[in-house]
């Protein structure tokens, strides 16, 4: 299947509960896009997620993939280390898109560790939609 959608999202860590401590308050039209977002996204029901990250690894001339079978991260450094996320990597997808596209790339680096870029997002997406993989 082709895509189903694209969305931008913002990613502060300071929307979410845990961290913002009622600060979130302050943007609560942010809240609602996510909310409202990650609700689209359940009623499409896609087998795989891509984000795409600019706290993710910047390469000259390609675009970093990850391989690794899992993806994990928390948000510990936003001391909220219990709001943590561990999800399965759409494999198949990573490997025909390496193998399809010159402008991506693995490296040997921490693989499989997600930045908030990712898991803001992630954060009310699953409520929504848990069962999707990630790339």
């Amino acid at each position: 299947m082709g895509i189903l959608a694209a969305f931008v999202l913002p990613h502060p860590p300071i929307v979410l509960p845990e961290i913002g401590h009622g600060e979130e308050m302050k943007i609560q039209s942010t809240t609602d896009g996510f909310m409202e977002i990650a609700t689209m996204i359940a009623e499409l029901k896609p087998s795989t997620i891509v984000i795409v990250s600019p706290h993710a690894v910047m390469l000259r001339n390609s675009f970093y993939v990850c391989d690794t079978p899992r993806q994990h991260g928390d948000f510990s450094h936003f001391i909220a280390p219990e709001v943590r996320f561990e999800v399965e990597t759409d494999l198949t997808f990573v490997k025909r898109l390496m193998q399809n596209c010159d402008l991506v790339e693995r490296l040997d680096l921490d693989a499989g560790i997600l930045d908030h870029g990712v898991m803001v997002p992630l954060y009310f997406i699953r409520k929504q939609w848990p069962d999707a993989k990630l790339v």
